[in-house]
């Protein structure tokens, strides 16, 4: 039965698509999933072999701009102890959802899509959450390998947002070596999210073969515009991630 199974989806075969750049305004799902351990190798093939042409259909279908899938590196924090798996859903302009996206055809028969979807579903869902995308940047045709996920507590929201549009984007896209880097705001949790809930989410990606030109004489200049960093923002979790695959719109 295993061997039946790998032989189809190695028929599924492996598509390209370039990388999108969403805009401001723009809603974005991150997910937080745990796969057992001894499950997490089925789990990575079906996601990219079988599922990720799922997400193309609906991208496709125009009920979704982005979708990827990443591995957690687990470290000594709790935060990255409590999922491996982190999938960012992005949706079109003024939709927060995908809503009915038609029938999506893998070639497969009716026996065949049920166990690729019950490995698909054979996970903890941690939990997810909403957020709205503000500013950021992608040099580069697709998503890169590894990737940092930073997880901020904002305490000025309205100038930490303008100082990441004006200056803090601009600076990295000009003279960072990161090829890409998103910031995107979480929407209010119902109920309150307590002080300690991180609210800002920032990711980014960093090329070794490239030299960072971000100097400390920029970061001065930044803080003499904005005042300190800390005042406005914390970091709550910093957590290393590498991509499992993705969909996005051609």
């Amino acid at each position: 039965m295993k061997n039946i199974y790998f032989l189809l989806i190695a028929l599924l075969g492996l598509l390209n698509f370039s990388y999108s750049q969403p805009t401001e305004g723009q809603t974005v799902m991150v997910h937080f999933f745990k796969v057992d351990k001894d499950k997490m190798e089925n789990y990575e093939t079906v996601m990219k072999d079988y599922y990720q042409k799922r997400a193309q259909s609906w991208i496709d279908n125009g009920c979704q701009y982005y979708w990827e899938l990443r591995r957690v590196k687990p470290s000594s924090s709790d935060f990255s102890r409590a999922f491996n798996y982190i999938a960012l859903d992005v949706f079109p302009m003024g939709k927060k959802n995908r809503n009915n996206c038609g029938d999506f055809d893998s070639g497969l028969s009716e026996g065949m899509d049920k166990i690729m979807m019950e490995i698909v579903g054979d996970k903890n869902r941690v939990y997810n959450t909403r957020l709205s995308y503000v500013d950021g940047y992608s040099n580069k045709g697709k998503p890169s390998k590894n990737a940092l996920f930073q997880f901020f507590r904002v305490f000025q929201m309205g100038k930490f947002n303008n100082r990441l549009k004006d200056d803090v984007i601009p600076m990295y896209k000009k003279h960072s070596n990161r090829p890409w880097m998103h910031g995107m705001q979480r929407e209010p949790i119902p109920g309150g999210d307590g002080v300690n809930e991180w609210n800002y989410l920032i990711t980014y990606s960093s090329d070794s073969k490239k030299q960072n030109g971000v100097n400390p004489k920029m970061w001065n200049n930044l803080q003499k515009k904005w005042g300190n960093g800390g005042e406005i923002r914390e970091m709550r979790n910093n957590l290393e991630t590498t991509l499992i695959t993705y969909a996005a719109s051609k």
